[in-house]
């Protein structure tokens, strides 16, 4: 059984709900919510981009996934997104602006953008979620 949670804090009932059914969907797909963020295989880490709050892993093997919320798309995904990538400790960050998009940043410095329907962002997520993550420094 695949395991995931929720974590972090939101900054709008919208951001909170928007996740809340992007989690919905991994439910439907055999994952499993935990209420403790230590024994989740994936977390869902909502934050705020004024005080981006990083997730630290209980385990190697969790997969971090970061996601905020902004009225408006930047002007430069990459160079707005990035730095939440790293401040939030995170495996991905998910820009989400509603009624415009979702835009994922990557470790690599990848950025992309899909809709910002809940199973299209699962679809994204998914394979990373299943996947074993190891990190060994």
């Amino acid at each position: 059984m695949r395991t995931y949670a929720i974590w972090g804090t939101a900054t709008s009932p919208t951001h909170e709900e928007w996740v809340a059914r992007i989690g919905r969907e991994f439910e439907r797909d055999g994952f499993e919510l935990v209420d403790d963020v230590a024994d989740a295989d994936f977390v869902l880490n909502m934050f705020d981009p004024q005080d981006p709050k990083a997730f630290r892993r209980a385990s190697r093997g969790t997969y971090s996934a970061s996601f905020y919320e902004l009225s408006d798309a930047p002007e430069d995904v990459l160079k707005t997104s990035y730095p939440m990538l790293v401040r939030t400790l995170a495996n991905v960050v998910v820009l989400h602006v509603p009624g415009d998009g979702v835009w994922f940043t990557t470790m690599e410095r990848g950025t992309y953008r899909i809709t910002d329907d809940p199973a299209d962002v699962f679809e994204r997520l998914s394979p990373l979620a299943k996947s074993k993550l190891v990190i060994d420094n």
